[in-house]
């Protein structure tokens, strides 16, 4: 799922299939994710966005 999401840009479901792999164990999974994550204005998102990111990269 991941290979596909990246390849057709969608971040929102990348950044859930890195979600879905981290919660099975893999640490640089979720870190990818919470990185990705800062870069998206989706509403699913903020408590990523406010634990990972930067205060000046994070996006309103």
């Amino acid at each position: 799922m991941l290979n596909l999401a990246v390849r057709s840009g969608m971040r929102e479901l990348s950044v859930r299939s890195l979600l879905h792999r981290a919660a099975l164990g893999d640490e640089a999974s979720g870190a990818a994710a919470r990185l990705i994550a800062c870069e998206i204005d989706h509403p699913a998102l903020p408590t990523l966005r406010v634990t990972a990111c930067p205060v000046s990269s994070r996006v309103r």
